[in-house]
């Protein structure tokens, strides 16, 4: 049986300067709260607030610039993933193909 691992992805509806919605995956939590920092940075200026919700593997991502932070204009969430099927896999497969 194949190992299962830890993802997370990061779902961001973004209203400026047209509306777009950004899903992005990673392997670990810490770094998808910062590139979704970056991003929000440079799309919406200012920092974003990442609080847990109700459920308590889910993150909310809040930003002043939305509705004046009081509502989430996203969330990052952990999944499952088979290993051969993992964001890491993904990379080593692609560093493997292009040698």
């Amino acid at each position: 049986m194949e190992k299962i691992v830890k993802q997370y992805r990061a779902h961001l509806e973004l209203t400026t300067p047209k509306p777009t919605i950004c899903e992005f995956v990673g392997e670990d939590l810490e770094t998808l709260k910062s590139r979704t920092q970056v991003l929000l940075t440079h799309v919406l200026s200012g920092n974003a607030d990442f609080r847990p919700a109700q459920t308590a593997s889910l993150t909310l991502v809040f930003h002043p610039n939305f509705n004046e932070g009081k509502t989430p204009l996203g969330w990052i969430a952990p999944y499952d993933v088979p290993e051969s099927m993992s964001v890491g896999a993904a990379i080593e497969q692609r560093l493997e193909a292009a040698a």
